[in-house]
């Protein structure tokens, strides 16, 4: 964009210097306004406006203009390209003496509009005729013919203070502003280098995000060939300064007017064509220089290298917005190579990254040692040697993309050690004791908090064109993991992502003293995400487990444990995981007990209370307790429920089956009934008596799993009735008489007698 200004610039304030240069001397310079309106009009497609003149001979020949104006073909001035009210024409005595008169332009505040309209052209651009154009092809110096038609060669500079340019693209509704523009140019030959320099404060709004605020400067040389069809080419060797600059582009790029910023270019390009023989650009110690050629601008064929130094990232952080977020640090290096056309553009290239380390979001340990080497091509891009640690955490990685428009992504990822808690912020005994001190604690997120957290970035994630034709897969290979003071050893799990849907194949573990096989895919393409999990565990130590898992379970259940279960379910919120879940499955556990059969052990204690003669030597001793040798148990779940079916257990000690059925729900409630078949003293009553002599009795079980209650009331029920038929109901109704115990007496209006 710059060069076009200084180019279109260029052109038309030669054509009205040279315009200027016509009148001849030691006249009334104001009466050739007319011919120098109608020369320059003339010459350029535009309309053209010259004010009043002064001529000064003190010292040369001075010209003073007081105004110019040279606007849009037809617009009568309303349109202007370039407008001044201050500007001199200076043509020292001893150059005019030496046959070449040395003439400078010399303009204050000049106001120069750039605009690319809505067909995509400049107005500049229209500025020139063709045969003005032809006219200008091949000369050696600026050229002007006196009153008698002798033609005079002249050396012509510009000294141009405090100019302002605007752009302004039609199409993009944008606009920049270039303020304090100071343009000094010597001796501007066509079709022969000269020197310039360039001081400017530029205001960029081209893009939302992009802001580019502050000064610049740029100095060189500069050469423009013309041909009788127009430009030829136009060459720049130039170094520019942009410390001073401020620029941001959102949260990538911001750099402040502290940095140092160097730029500088060795270039030629015509009106098709571009070939750049360097561009550097060098911030703090980062060097990147750029190479090659573009051709045919209306169909760009690219043949470009970039190159970079190994710079390092600390030096970058007031530059690079990531980087002084993530405070990082290390070194990377850069290898690209671009060529062919930009619709098929073929890219080969290599970066890589040595010896860094950065801080992120929601880890403890800096990630050190972060390491990578990543070669590229247009559609394709290979992982190697990349690792890092955080802590005590190791990881490799290696994998490779292909087809960016549509991902397929295959990645790698081994660790020897990955520390959970070592990564994640752990609460020191110190807050744990002033929580359990203050009785407050951590409350769990609520629905509303839990939809709103992953609402956004599923609906995110399903909107992206690139994540709906993404195919991931990643097999990972860890030998230890900690987790909540746990160890999980040798996991093993093949992971994929295709069509939204996200798959978790072959996994496998040791953990809890036992082996974990898991399946499960998860399903982001409907109004709802979709659910299926399929788990194995052999040799489990299910308390381990439970409290790694749900601490607030802690000591519920013990044993060790063989399971297998299938799940599904929708949605991401508990309201919605309770009524959408469902699964079924079957588990074994052995030589352990769990905490809603400790509830049992009040059988011989509530049955002795009764009011039956010899009750509590016959079945007083009855002993359950919540320890078994083994437990077996269907399971179905459904409605927010863990429903147990045809459960049994081998109770510890002499004897003794539990059996039963019921729950166990997600907020930890349980119901449970069945019976206990256990041995009893003396005859046992010919209604509860098994084959094999025992007393088989109901049961009934509620309350929380974390204190469970024995619900009594059928269990005396089914006792008493058997009893009172066994001892008569006279002794009974005659000892009912003595019993002072109002619960006692309100069970005993419940029995058949």
């Amino acid at each position: 964009m710059l060069k076009k200004i200084f180019i279109g610039l260029l052109g038309l304030v030669v054509l009205v210097v040279v315009a200027i240069a016509l009148i001849p001397f030691f006249v009334d310079v104001n009466k050739y306004r007319p011919e120098i309106q109608k020369v320059v009009e003339d010459k350029v497609n535009a309309d053209f406006t010259i004010g009043e003149l002064k001529l000064s001979l003190w010292g040369g020949v001075y010209v003073n203009v007081s105004k110019i104006i040279l606007s849009e073909k037809g617009s009568g001035g309303s349109k202007p390209i370039f407008s001044v009210n201050d500007a001199k024409l200076e043509v020292p005595f001893a150059s005019l003496f030496n046959g070449k008169p040395d003439i400078t332009l010399d303009v204050k505040k000049p106001e120069i509009n750039v605009v690319s309209g809505l067909d995509g052209k400049l107005n500049i651009s229209k500025i020139a005729k063709p045969d003005a154009t032809a006219a200008a092809a091949n000369p050696q110096a600026p050229t002007a013919k006196t009153s008698s038609g002798k033609a005079i060669n002249f050396d012509l500079s510009f000294n141009i203070k405090d100019g302002h340019v605007a752009y302004v693209d039609e199409k993009k509704k944008t606009r920049t502003d270039i303020s304090g523009l100071d343009l000094d140019l010597k001796h501007f030959e066509l079709n022969k280098p000269f020197d310039f320099s360039v001081k400017m404060d530029m205001n960029a709004k081209e893009m939302k995000d992009l802001v580019l605020r502050g000064p610049a400067s740029l100095k060189g040389k500069a050469a423009i060939y013309m041909k009788p069809a127009g430009l030829d080419r136009f060459d720049l060797m130039a170094e520019g300064d942009l410390s001073k600059l401020i620029i941001k582009f959102g949260d990538l790029f911001n750099k402040s007017e502290n940095v140092e910023l160097k730029v500088s270019t060795n270039l030629s390009a015509s009106e098709t064509n571009l070939k750049l023989t360097q561009a550097k650009l060098i911030a703090n110690d980062a060097v990147v220089e750029v190479a090659g050629t573009v051709d045919n601008f209306s169909e760009p064929l690219l043949n470009l290298g970039i190159t970079s130094n190994k710079f390092v990232f600390e030096h970058w952080q007031n530059i690079l917005k990531p980087l002084k977020d993530f405070d990082m640090k290390g070194s990377a290096q850069l290898n690209v190579k671009a060529s062919g056309p930009t619709a098929k553009l073929n890219i080969n290239g290599k970066a890589s990254l040595a010896g860094a380390s950065l801080r992120a979001p929601g880890i403890v340990p800096r990630v050190t040692d972060l390491k990578a080497e990543l070669n590229f091509t247009n559609d394709s891009a290979t992982l190697s040697n990349g690792g890092l640690k955080m802590g005590s955490t190791d990881m490799e990685m290696n994998g490779t993309i292909k087809n960016f428009n549509k991902p397929q992504v295959v990645l790698n990822v081994a660790s020897q050690n990955f520390d959970l808690d070592g990564l994640l912020p752990q609460k020191t005994p110190e807050q744990i004791k002033a929580e359990q001190k203050s009785g407050t604690k951590e409350e769990p997120m609520t629905d509303a908090q839990i939809q709103a957290a992953t609402e956004g970035p599923i609906n995110a994630m399903k909107k992206n064109p690139m994540m709906r034709g993404l195919d991931f897969s990643a097999h990972a290979n860890i030998k230890k993991i900690t987790m909540h003071k746990a160890q999980i050893s040798n996991l093993l799990a093949d992971l994929t992502f295709k069509d939204l849907v996200m798959s978790l194949k072959k996994t496998s573990a040791q953990a809890f003293g036992g082996n974990i096989g898991l399946g499960s895919t998860i399903d982001f393409r409907g109004a709802e995400p979709t659910y299926q999990v399929a788990a194995e565990v052999n040799g489990l130590d299910i308390n381990a487990a439970v409290t790694n898992q749900m601490p607030v379970a802690k000591d519920t259940i013990f044993g060790k444990t063989v399971a297998k279960m299938t799940l599904s379910g929708a949605g991401i919120t508990k309201a919605r995981v309770k009524q959408a879940l469902t699964g079924s499955g079957h588990i074994e556990i052995k030589n352990g007990s769990w905490s809603s059969l400790t509830a049992m052990k009040d059988i011989g204690a509530k049955v002795s209370g009764l009011p039956i003669p010899g009750i509590k030597d016959k079945v007083g001793s009855i002993n359950v307790t919540d320890k078994f040798r083994q437990l077996k148990s269907d399971l179905k779940i459904g409605g927010g429920k863990i429903n147990l079916i045809n459960m049994i257990a081998d109770m510890e000690g002499a004897n003794t089956t539990v059996s039963g059925q019921g729950w166990v729900d997600f907020d930890m409630n349980n119901s449970i009934a069945g019976k206990v078949v256990t041995p009893a003293g003396g005859d046992v009553p010919s209604d509860i008596r098994t084959a094999d002599g025992r007393m088989s009795i109901p049961y009934e079980i509620g309350c929380l799993i974390t204190a469970p209650c024995f619900k009594p009331d059928q269990t005396l029920q089914v006792l008493g009735k058997a009893y009172a038929k066994s001892e008569g109901t006279k002794a009974i109704k005659k000892a009912v008489e003595g019993i002072d115990n109002q619960q006692v007496k309100d069970l005993l209006k419940k029995l058949p007698f």
